[in-house]
C-alpha cells in the first residue's frame, strides 16, 4: 500500500483515481516475488537446538525429584528427615477445585508438586503441608507451598510481627520458580507489610529479592511483598463452616477448634448465612 501511494504521489497526481487499478497490479507484480519452497527450512527457521548438558540437567534433577531426594551438605545430612511425619492435602482433590475454578495444571505439573511437597516434607520436617496455588509473575512465577513447623514455645515475636504459629504467621510459607530447585521460605509478615501492600499496585518479578519501585514506597523487598499478598488473599478467600472456629476462651486473640461442633447437612450448607 506505502508503494502504490508513493507511485501515485510521483506520477499520477492528475488521474489517480483512474490508474489505481492499474497502479496496483504493476506494483504486486514488481515487488511480489511467489516462491515455492522444496523445504519447510527455506521459510521457516529451525527450531532452537536444545544443548545436550541442558537435557542431562534436567533428567538428573528430574530423577532427583522422583526419588525425593534432599541434596544437602554433609554437615547438615543430620537434620533431614529419615520418615515422613507430615499430613500432605490430598492433591487430586485439591486439582479438581482449581480445575472447576478453571485452573489447571496438567497431570506431569501435579505429579511434580506432588513429589516437590514430599521432599520438602523431609527438608523442612513439616508437620502438615498444603499446595496454596502459583502466583504470576512478569519474568518467573512462583509455586507457593503452605505448612505448619512444630510449634516451639521459644518463637516471639519479631520487628512488630506476631509470634510464629499465631495469627497471619499461623501458617508458613515456601516458594520456588521452579519445581526442581530448592524451596525457599518465606518470612513471617507484619501489619507495616501488610498495610504498605494495600496502598500498591505491583506485578512481582519473581526475584525474591527485588526492590519495589513504587509510590508510595514499600519497606522491604518483593519475598515481603509476596508474603504479605499471600496473607491478604488468604484472608479473603477463606471460608469455614459457622461456629467451626471459636475464641480461645484465655487469649480473645486466637481461635481453636469447637469441639462441639457438629457438620450442617447439605441443604444448610447451601445458605451462606451458615458460613463465616
Amino acid at each position: 500500500m506505502k508503494a502504490i501511494f508513493n507511485r501515485i504521489m510521483l506520477y499520477h497526481k492528475q488521474d489517480s483515481f483512474e490508474k489505481l487499478e492499474e497502479i496496483s497490479q504493476l506494483v504486486k507484480k514488481t515487488h511480489l516475488k511467489i516462491r515455492d519452497p522444496l523445504k519447510d527450512s527455506e521459510i521457516n527457521k529451525p527450531a532452537p537446538v536444545v544443548k545436550n548438558q541442558i537435557v542431562n540437567h534436567y533428567i538428573e534433577e528430574f530423577r532427583k525429584l522422583i526419588k525425593e531426594a534432599v541434596v544437602v551438605e554433609q554437615e547438615d545430612e543430620k537434620f533431614v528427615e529419615k520418615e515422613i511425619k507430615c499430613v500432605i492435602d490430598e492433591l487430586p482433590s485439591l486439582m479438581k477445585m482449581f480445575a472447576w475454578s478453571g485452573i489447571f495444571f496438567g497431570e506431569q505439573e501435579h505429579f511434580r508438586i506432588y513429589k516437590a511437597m514430599k521432599r520438602l516434607a523431609k527438608s523442612t520436617g513439616a508437620t502438615h503441608l498444603r499446595f496454596w496455588g502459583k502466583y504470576f509473575g512478569k519474568q518467573r512465577d512462583y509455586y507457593v507451598i503452605e505448612g505448619e513447623l512444630p510449634y516451639s514455645e521459644e518463637a516471639k515475636a519479631v520487628d512488630g510481627a506476631e509470634a510464629r504459629g499465631r495469627g497471619i504467621n499461623s501458617h508458613i510459607y515456601w516458594v520456588t520458580d521452579d519445581i526442581l530447585s530448592d524451596w525457599v521460605q518465606l518470612p513471617d509478615s507484619c501489619p507495616k507489610y501488610i498495610n504498605a501492600a494495600r496502598q500498591i499496585k505491583y506485578i512481582v518479578t519473581g526475584n525474591l529479592n527485588a526492590d519495589l519501585n513504587t509510590n508510595p514506597k514499600f519497606p522491604g523487598k518483593e519475598r515481603h511483598f509476596l508474603r504479605a499478598q499471600i496473607a491478604r488473599i488468604s484472608h479473603s478467600t477463606t471460608i469455614i463452616p459457622k461456629d467451626f472456629m471459636v475464641v480461645d476462651a484465655e487469649n480473645d486473640r486466637a481461635t481453636q477448634y469447637n469441639e462441639e461442633f457438629n457438620c450442617p447437612g447439605a441443604s444448610e450448607l447451601n445458605n451462606l448465612e451458615n458460613w463465616c
